[in-house]
């Protein structure tokens, strides 16, 4: 779909965070991990690429997605590893609200998803 949309200007030009949030969350739905960081690769790229445009900017919710996503499909340590990865790219790459109910809901499903990681290599 996201590789549909990139070949026609008219349709790259509708493609914002919103958009790749929602192809995001399908992607994690249905276990295509590779597929949802490409597409929020895709999107960090273009909003370094366009002048840093807001609507671009990869948020929050689509990494949160990625770690939950690696944590249902990898438990234990591999998850775990890449989820603090992750981690960092969200710190990196987005905008946080500085709405404390935004940056509570952000960090507890951080920490939810680090902490089932670690649930499952306990048993």
């Amino acid at each position: 779909i996201f590789a549909k949309m990139m070949e026609s200007p008219l349709r790259r030009s509708s493609i914002n965070a919103y958009t790749v949030q929602l192809m995001v969350n399908i992607c994690v739905d249905g276990g295509e991990l590779e597929t949802a960081e490409m597409y929020v690769e895709e999107l960090a790229r273009m909003y370094n690429i366009q002048s840093q445009r807001r609507d671009l900017q990869p948020n929050p919710p689509m990494y949160c997605a990625l770690m939950e996503g690696y944590c249902d499909q990898f438990p234990g340590d591999v998850a775990f590893d890449r989820i603090l990865e992750l981690f960092q790219e969200m710190q990196r790459n987005c905008y946080i609200p500085s709405s404390p109910k935004a940056t509570a809901m952000c960090f507890s499903r951080v920490a939810n998803a680090l902490a089932e990681c670690r649930d499952h290599t306990d048993s």
